[in-house]
């Protein structure tokens, strides 16, 4: 460390010129190098942002898929629709098909179910 303490009277020598020169570059070198890691760490953050952006827009993120396919996260095809397979068990996700097959007369069932709610059976 350089002499920080100077009076009037006091010799500046060649060595205390060196010590000062010394810090002098040894500050712009601790400045140059935060420059530089700062730099480094915002070309990373800009990186880090574009993957980040990437993933977010992705249409087909972690392997999703519009095709009923185990192991997938569902994905809506073009049309805004997704596949599922035939239910097997009772909380599995119905399918059109699966549910029209559940009731061969729509309309005698909804008459059925209306007239037992009036009846106080529901």
């Amino acid at each position: 460390m350089a002499k920080i303490d100077w009076q009037p009277s006091d010799i500046v020598r060649p060595a205390d010129m060196n010590q000062i020169g010394q810090e002098i570059n040894g500050a712009k070198d601790a400045a140059d190098n935060a420059q530089s890691a700062a730099a480094a760490a915002h070309a990373a953050a800009g990186t880090a942002q574009d993957d980040i952006n990437a993933h977010k827009d992705a249409t087909s993120a972690h392997g999703a898929t519009a095709v009923a396919t185990p192991n997938r996260i569902i994905q809506r095809d073009a049309a805004g629709q997704a596949n599922v397979g035939a239910p097997t068990q009772p909380t599995h996700i119905a399918t059109k098909q699966y549910v029209d097959g559940q009731i061969e007369n729509p309309t005698a069932a909804v008459d059925d179910l209306y007239r037992k709610m009036r009846m106080g059976a529901m």
